[in-house]
């Protein structure tokens, strides 16, 4: 009656009972993974079951892999595809963004007035678009 106590305080999350029951295991030679009596209970009809769930998950993989995205019909395969480097003539290429400087060290004077800076730029910005 003991052990049985012991054992559904520790499925409910105890960890005093879960030290006391590997302590009592160990005591009595009881061992707490019994991998002979989970392959029993799984069975050669579940083992099957798994292997192929795991094989089709293998297949799908491979299939993933050489998927085409598009419908055959939709495919050009008569374009020629230029250079990966060449930018298109119709589409000029925009400015790279200016890059901002890097905050300044945490914890410093001068990270802390550029946290003030930033946040004050941000509430003109919310002020300005209302």
């Amino acid at each position: 009656m003991g052990f049985e106590q012991l054992a559904i305080q520790w499925a409910r999350g105890d960890r005093h009972a879960r030290r006391d029951v590997f302590t009592y295991a160990a005591m009595l030679g009881v061992d707490l993974q019994p991998k002979a009596v989970i392959a029993e209970a799984l069975g050669i009809d579940s083992q099957a079951i798994v292997a192929a769930f795991l094989r089709r998950q293998k297949e799908q993989s491979a299939e993933a892999e050489d998927h085409v995205k598009a419908p055959p019909d939709l495919i050009d395969d008569d374009v020629t595809k230029s250079p990966p480097n060449d930018a298109p003539a119709a589409f000029p290429q925009p400015d790279p963004p200016a890059k901002k400087p890097p905050a300044p060290p945490m914890g410093t004077p001068a990270h802390i007035a550029w946290r003030r800076e930033q946040n004050l730029a941000q509430q003109k910005k919310n002020q300005g678009g209302s």
